[in-house]
């Protein structure tokens, strides 16, 4: 009996907090306000978590309402208790804390958060939670969010102090720019701001393996690219190995064209065609006696190069079948331990 009445009481006390809310969001209509959300995926931050947020909190204007929502990628330190813990200063920021199982990995942190947006939100801003991207440019990208425009993205310079990731960095655009079956900018990572409607035909994606600006590229709409500085790192050094960005560049790659598949078709082509020009002529030679012996240092070359080509074909067919294999199994492109709700109006947590 008493804990029916404290299921009773909790109910009651979560109707009222919600009703004070859409009486908050009833006003922000009235008042013609827009209501923005902040989608941020963090991994391992807690020494720059709570600054961060206070600093996106002050960059935005004072009467703007604010979501933060924020998915903890499985985080190994202390993050998640820093987002918990963290209080807004303004009465008008509302705070919705996923928290994933295990990590995901940051494309499917990200997709995660924006599955997470609460309907009543209209502009969506997403940003890395490691500094690099600057709140104070989110004032920047809404200013261009007007007459039409449904998405502003930020194209930043590469100021990678690695030689080797700067050259490798440029020869991933130039070949994407040339294999994508879409225009994807670059130089765009994830740091952009988008309409409602954007955001819907970003959810209707149902794929596994993400890459989130080709995603993006892939909706269409009207779109506007903005120059920002990309900031290094505040806290230590990027945990994100050369194995995961290698990955995520043949995502990109493999994930919007089957250009490599057609290299592959138009290669195997011209290398039969060659073979059977060099056996004609070879064979010539040979019956007019110009020849008695081919050199066996040629023909171990070429045996080799052949295989080797073949060895690469195989392998970049073996991709494909890999993510088809990846994607018809349709599991969970992630999972959620909890939800973390904190009104806007009594600053009360509450579980979801």
């Amino acid at each position: 009996m008493l804990s029916n009445i404290r299921s009773v009481a909790t109910i009651i006390y979560i109707l009222k907090i919600e009703m004070d809310n859409l009486e908050n969001r009833a006003h922000n209509i009235t008042t013609n306000t827009q209501i923005l959300a902040v989608v941020l995926p963090v991994y391992n931050e807690e020494q720059g978590i709570v600054g961060l947020l206070d600093e996106i909190i002050l960059c935005i204007d004072v009467d703007q309402p604010i979501v933060l929502v924020l998915v903890d990628d499985g985080s190994q330190d202390n993050s998640y208790n820093e987002m918990l813990s963290y209080k807004p200063s303004r009465e008008n920021v509302e705070k919705f804390l996923v928290r994933l199982t295990r990590n995901f990995g940051h494309q499917s942190a990200l997709m995660a958060g924006l599955h997470h947006v609460p309907d009543y939100c209209d502009v969506i801003a997403v940003l890395d939670a490691d500094y690099q991207d600057q709140p104070s440019d989110i004032p920047k990208l809404l200013k261009h969010l007007v007459n039409g425009v449904d998405c502003v993205y930020a194209v930043r310079k590469p100021n990678a102090q690695s030689f080797l990731i700067n050259f490798l960095t440029k020869l991933f655009y130039a070949i994407q720019k040339r294999l994508a079956g879409v225009a994807i900018p670059s130089y765009a990572g994830s740091f952009s701001v988008f309409s409602k409607n954007f955001l819907n035909n970003l959810k209707s994606f149902p794929e596994n393996d993400i890459y989130f600006p080709g995603l993006r590229a892939l909706i269409g709409y009207t779109q506007v690219a903005v120059p920002v500085e990309r900031a290094h790192r505040k806290f230590e050094t990027s945990r994100v190995g050369m194995s995961r960005l290698l990955s995520l560049g043949m995502t990109g790659i493999l994930g919007f064209s089957i250009a490599p598949t057609r290299l592959i078709f138009i290669t195997g082509v011209l290398t039969t065609a060659l073979c059977i020009i060099l056996g004609m002529i070879v064979l010539t030679l040979r019956l007019l006696g110009v020849i008695q012996v081919l050199g066996f240092t040629s023909l171990a070359l070429f045996i080799l190069g052949l295989f080797g080509i073949q060895i690469m074909c195989t392998g970049v067919v073996g991709e494909y079948i890999g993510r088809i294999f990846l994607e018809i199994k349709e599991r969970p492109r992630w999972l959620v331990r909890d939800r973390i709700h904190q009104s806007c109006v009594n600053k009360e947590t509450i579980k979801v």
